[in-house]
Protein backbone atom coordinates (compact mmCIF):
# COMPACT_ATOMS: atom_id res chain seq x y z
CA UNK A 1 0.00 0.00 0.00
CA UNK A 2 1.42 3.60 -0.88
CA UNK A 3 2.98 5.31 1.99
CA UNK A 4 0.91 8.74 2.24
CA UNK A 5 2.87 10.30 4.69
CA UNK A 6 5.58 10.11 2.58
CA UNK A 7 4.85 11.80 -0.22
CA UNK A 8 3.09 14.77 1.99
CA UNK A 9 6.28 16.10 2.15
CA UNK A 10 6.88 17.29 -1.57
CA UNK A 11 3.05 18.98 -1.63
CA UNK A 12 4.92 22.47 -2.41
CA UNK A 13 2.52 24.65 -5.13
CA UNK A 14 4.65 27.40 -5.69
CA UNK A 15 1.89 29.10 -7.60
CA UNK A 16 4.28 32.33 -7.93
CA UNK A 17 6.97 30.69 -10.09
CA UNK A 18 4.40 29.00 -12.68
CA UNK A 19 6.49 29.62 -15.26
CA UNK A 20 10.11 30.65 -15.27
CA UNK A 21 10.29 33.05 -18.17
CA UNK A 22 8.08 35.12 -16.47
CA UNK A 23 4.70 35.16 -17.76
CA UNK A 24 2.03 33.40 -15.55
CA UNK A 25 0.48 29.92 -16.96
CA UNK A 26 -3.20 29.84 -17.85
CA UNK A 27 -5.16 26.83 -15.91
CA UNK A 28 -8.55 25.44 -17.04
CA UNK A 29 -10.15 25.02 -13.83
CA UNK A 30 -10.67 21.45 -14.24
CA UNK A 31 -7.08 20.67 -14.22
CA UNK A 32 -6.50 21.92 -10.89
CA UNK A 33 -9.82 20.48 -9.71
CA UNK A 34 -8.72 16.86 -10.48
CA UNK A 35 -5.80 17.83 -7.99
CA UNK A 36 -8.76 18.78 -5.18
CA UNK A 37 -9.88 15.71 -5.87
CA UNK A 38 -6.84 13.39 -5.30
CA UNK A 39 -5.74 15.10 -2.35
CA UNK A 40 -9.11 15.10 -0.70
CA UNK A 41 -8.67 11.46 -1.78
CA UNK A 42 -5.26 10.90 0.19
CA UNK A 43 -7.12 12.80 2.97
CA UNK A 44 -9.80 10.16 3.62
CA UNK A 45 -7.24 7.32 3.29
CA UNK A 46 -4.79 8.54 6.39
CA UNK A 47 -6.40 11.30 7.67
CA UNK A 48 -3.64 13.80 7.31
CA UNK A 49 -5.04 17.31 7.66
CA UNK A 50 -1.95 18.47 5.10
CA UNK A 51 -4.11 16.70 2.36
CA UNK A 52 -6.80 18.96 3.03
CA UNK A 53 -5.09 21.77 3.71
CA UNK A 54 -3.14 21.61 0.66
CA UNK A 55 -7.40 21.47 -1.33
CA UNK A 56 -8.58 23.70 0.54
CA UNK A 57 -5.64 25.78 -1.01
CA UNK A 58 -6.45 25.17 -4.49
CA UNK A 59 -10.07 25.83 -3.84
CA UNK A 60 -9.61 28.77 -2.76
CA UNK A 61 -7.92 30.19 -5.38
CA UNK A 62 -10.89 28.52 -7.84
CA UNK A 63 -13.67 30.80 -6.04
CA UNK A 64 -12.82 34.26 -7.79
CA UNK A 65 -14.39 32.24 -11.04
CA UNK A 66 -18.07 31.99 -10.03
CA UNK A 67 -18.08 35.58 -8.80
CA UNK A 68 -20.04 36.68 -12.15
CA UNK A 69 -23.73 37.87 -12.06
CA UNK A 70 -25.12 34.52 -13.02
CA UNK A 71 -22.74 32.08 -10.75
CA UNK A 72 -21.70 30.48 -13.82
CA UNK A 73 -18.00 30.03 -13.45
CA UNK A 74 -15.13 31.28 -15.89
CA UNK A 75 -13.08 28.09 -17.04
CA UNK A 76 -9.26 30.10 -17.03
CA UNK A 77 -7.08 31.20 -14.35
CA UNK A 78 -4.10 32.26 -13.56
CA UNK A 79 -3.72 30.28 -9.73
CA UNK A 80 -1.22 33.05 -9.17
CA UNK A 81 -2.46 35.95 -10.01
CA UNK A 82 -6.57 35.05 -10.74
CA UNK A 83 -6.95 36.94 -14.37
CA UNK A 84 -10.50 35.13 -14.97
CA UNK A 85 -11.49 34.44 -18.57
CA UNK A 86 -12.57 31.96 -21.14
CA UNK A 87 -10.79 30.37 -23.84
CA UNK A 88 -10.06 32.36 -27.12
CA UNK A 89 -12.18 30.22 -29.16
CA UNK A 90 -15.39 30.46 -27.27
CA UNK A 91 -15.65 34.06 -27.54
CA UNK A 92 -17.14 35.28 -24.16
CA UNK A 93 -18.36 31.82 -23.20
CA UNK A 94 -18.12 29.48 -20.66
CA UNK A 95 -18.00 25.47 -21.01
CA UNK A 96 -20.68 23.02 -20.14
CA UNK A 97 -19.02 20.33 -18.54
CA UNK A 98 -15.81 23.15 -17.03
CA UNK A 99 -18.68 24.65 -15.21
CA UNK A 100 -21.21 22.09 -14.12
CA UNK A 101 -18.56 19.13 -13.67
CA UNK A 102 -16.74 20.63 -9.88
CA UNK A 103 -20.34 19.57 -7.45
CA UNK A 104 -18.52 16.65 -6.26
CA UNK A 105 -14.95 17.47 -5.21
CA UNK A 106 -16.18 20.91 -3.86
CA UNK A 107 -19.51 19.13 -2.10
CA UNK A 108 -17.06 16.75 -0.06
CA UNK A 109 -14.36 19.41 0.44
CA UNK A 110 -17.22 21.51 2.75
CA UNK A 111 -18.02 18.19 4.02
CA UNK A 112 -14.71 17.58 5.34
CA UNK A 113 -13.73 21.48 6.28
CA UNK A 114 -17.47 22.34 7.17
CA UNK A 115 -17.33 25.25 5.63
CA UNK A 116 -20.23 25.57 3.43
CA UNK A 117 -18.44 28.55 0.44
CA UNK A 118 -17.68 25.48 -1.93
CA UNK A 119 -20.76 23.72 -1.79
CA UNK A 120 -22.93 27.37 -2.03
CA UNK A 121 -20.99 28.21 -5.19
CA UNK A 122 -21.10 24.88 -7.30
CA UNK A 123 -24.57 24.07 -6.23
CA UNK A 124 -25.88 27.80 -6.84
CA UNK A 125 -24.59 26.89 -10.97
CA UNK A 126 -27.05 24.08 -10.95
CA UNK A 127 -29.93 25.58 -9.09
CA UNK A 128 -29.14 28.55 -11.69
CA UNK A 129 -29.81 26.32 -15.03
CA UNK A 130 -32.32 24.61 -13.04
CA UNK A 131 -34.17 27.60 -13.35
CA UNK A 132 -34.51 27.48 -17.44
CA UNK A 133 -34.00 23.82 -18.30
CA UNK A 134 -35.21 22.76 -21.20
CA UNK A 135 -38.30 20.28 -21.35
CA UNK A 136 -35.29 17.47 -23.12
CA UNK A 137 -32.79 18.19 -20.87
CA UNK A 138 -30.44 19.04 -23.04
CA UNK A 139 -27.76 22.07 -23.07
CA UNK A 140 -25.40 23.44 -25.74
CA UNK A 141 -21.79 23.07 -24.66
CA UNK A 142 -21.37 26.86 -24.54
CA UNK A 143 -23.23 29.51 -21.92
CA UNK A 144 -22.45 32.59 -21.34
CA UNK A 145 -21.62 33.61 -17.51
CA UNK A 146 -22.42 36.87 -17.43
CA UNK A 147 -26.24 36.04 -18.49
CA UNK A 148 -26.46 32.95 -17.76
CA UNK A 149 -28.01 31.70 -21.05
CA UNK A 150 -26.38 28.95 -23.86
CA UNK A 151 -25.47 29.68 -27.01
CA UNK A 152 -26.41 28.38 -29.93
CA UNK A 153 -23.91 25.40 -30.41
CA UNK A 154 -23.39 21.65 -30.13
CA UNK A 155 -25.24 19.61 -28.47
CA UNK A 156 -23.73 16.33 -27.85
CA UNK A 157 -22.83 13.59 -25.53
CA UNK A 158 -19.17 13.64 -25.82
CA UNK A 159 -16.31 15.91 -25.07
CA UNK A 160 -17.45 19.42 -23.55
CA UNK A 161 -21.16 18.22 -22.63
CA UNK A 162 -20.41 14.59 -21.44
CA UNK A 163 -19.89 15.05 -17.95
CA UNK A 164 -22.27 17.69 -16.96
CA UNK A 165 -24.96 14.75 -17.24
CA UNK A 166 -22.51 12.26 -15.74
CA UNK A 167 -21.98 14.70 -12.10
CA UNK A 168 -26.22 15.06 -11.97
CA UNK A 169 -26.25 11.79 -11.61
CA UNK A 170 -23.24 11.22 -9.22
CA UNK A 171 -24.39 13.89 -6.81
CA UNK A 172 -27.62 12.38 -6.66
CA UNK A 173 -25.73 9.29 -5.50
CA UNK A 174 -23.47 11.02 -3.53
CA UNK A 175 -25.68 12.67 -1.45
CA UNK A 176 -27.69 9.37 -0.17
CA UNK A 177 -30.55 9.98 -3.41
CA UNK A 178 -32.20 12.18 -0.42
CA UNK A 179 -34.89 14.95 -0.67
CA UNK A 180 -32.06 17.38 -0.69
CA UNK A 181 -30.82 16.38 -3.78
CA UNK A 182 -33.59 14.76 -5.61
CA UNK A 183 -33.24 17.87 -8.36
CA UNK A 184 -30.09 16.65 -9.49
CA UNK A 185 -31.52 13.16 -9.90
CA UNK A 186 -34.80 15.17 -11.64
CA UNK A 187 -32.17 17.37 -13.96
CA UNK A 188 -30.83 13.75 -14.79
CA UNK A 189 -34.00 12.13 -16.13
CA UNK A 190 -35.04 14.38 -18.04
CA UNK A 191 -31.45 14.68 -19.86
CA UNK A 192 -32.28 11.02 -20.43
CA UNK A 193 -35.30 11.26 -22.22
CA UNK A 194 -34.01 14.12 -24.80
CA UNK A 195 -30.73 11.38 -25.25
CA UNK A 196 -33.46 9.00 -25.98
CA UNK A 197 -34.47 11.26 -29.11
CA UNK A 198 -30.48 11.15 -30.21
CA UNK A 199 -30.11 7.81 -30.80
CA UNK A 200 -30.51 6.71 -34.09
CA UNK A 201 -29.67 3.19 -35.54
CA UNK A 202 -27.37 2.22 -38.82
CA UNK A 203 -28.70 0.66 -41.47
CA UNK A 204 -28.99 -2.42 -42.34
CA UNK A 205 -26.78 -3.33 -39.07
CA UNK A 206 -28.98 -1.21 -36.67
CA UNK A 207 -26.01 -0.45 -34.57
CA UNK A 208 -27.37 2.03 -32.38
CA UNK A 209 -25.50 5.78 -31.59
CA UNK A 210 -26.02 8.41 -30.39
CA UNK A 211 -26.04 11.75 -32.26
CA UNK A 212 -24.68 15.17 -31.22
CA UNK A 213 -27.14 18.41 -32.31
CA UNK A 214 -27.03 22.07 -33.33
CA UNK A 215 -30.41 23.86 -33.36
CA UNK A 216 -33.25 21.02 -34.61
CA UNK A 217 -30.51 19.05 -37.13
CA UNK A 218 -29.30 15.92 -36.04
CA UNK A 219 -25.42 14.89 -36.88
CA UNK A 220 -24.61 11.41 -37.40
CA UNK A 221 -21.12 12.06 -35.12
CA UNK A 222 -20.81 9.79 -31.91
CA UNK A 223 -17.63 11.43 -30.24
CA UNK A 224 -15.16 9.07 -28.59
CA UNK A 225 -15.86 10.59 -25.40
CA UNK A 226 -19.75 9.74 -25.47
CA UNK A 227 -18.21 6.01 -24.78
CA UNK A 228 -18.57 6.60 -20.91
CA UNK A 229 -22.55 7.05 -21.59
CA UNK A 230 -23.27 3.18 -21.39
CA UNK A 231 -21.80 3.13 -18.00
CA UNK A 232 -23.71 6.36 -16.84
CA UNK A 233 -27.20 4.50 -17.86
CA UNK A 234 -26.22 1.35 -16.10
CA UNK A 235 -25.45 3.75 -13.01
CA UNK A 236 -28.55 5.38 -13.37
CA UNK A 237 -30.90 2.69 -14.35
CA UNK A 238 -31.60 1.53 -10.91
CA UNK A 239 -33.97 4.81 -9.90
CA UNK A 240 -36.20 3.58 -12.30
CA UNK A 241 -38.76 1.32 -12.47
CA UNK A 242 -38.26 -2.14 -13.76
CA UNK A 243 -39.53 -1.32 -17.13
CA UNK A 244 -37.87 1.88 -17.79
CA UNK A 245 -34.65 0.40 -15.68
CA UNK A 246 -34.61 -2.48 -18.22
CA UNK A 247 -35.04 0.13 -21.43
CA UNK A 248 -32.03 2.10 -20.35
CA UNK A 249 -30.09 -1.54 -19.66
CA UNK A 250 -30.66 -2.59 -22.97
CA UNK A 251 -29.89 1.28 -24.38
CA UNK A 252 -26.59 0.95 -22.26
CA UNK A 253 -25.50 -2.47 -23.84
CA UNK A 254 -26.14 -1.37 -27.50
CA UNK A 255 -24.16 1.60 -27.23
CA UNK A 256 -21.26 -0.03 -25.57
CA UNK A 257 -21.01 -2.89 -28.66
CA UNK A 258 -20.66 0.15 -31.43
CA UNK A 259 -17.65 1.22 -28.80
CA UNK A 260 -16.31 -2.25 -28.13
CA UNK A 261 -16.23 -2.80 -32.43
CA UNK A 262 -14.79 0.71 -32.99
CA UNK A 263 -12.01 -0.32 -30.64
CA UNK A 264 -11.52 -3.80 -32.36
CA UNK A 265 -11.54 -2.40 -35.80
CA UNK A 266 -8.60 0.20 -34.28
CA UNK A 267 -6.68 -2.46 -33.43
CA UNK A 268 -6.72 -4.24 -36.93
Amino acid sequence: MLDLISVQNPLCFNFKKENEVGSVKQVKTFEPLAVVGGLLSAYDLSGDKVFLEKAQDIADRLLPTYDTPSGIPYNVISLAHENLHNPGWTGVDSILTDSGTEQLEFIVLSQRTGNPKNRQKVENVILFLSRTFPTDGLLPIYVNPQRGTTSYSTITSGAMGDSFYEYLLKVWIQGNKTASVNHYREMWETSMKGLSSLVKRTTPSSFAYICEKIGNSLTDKMDDLACFAPGMLVLGSSGYASDESQKFLSLAEEVNTVFKRFIISCSV
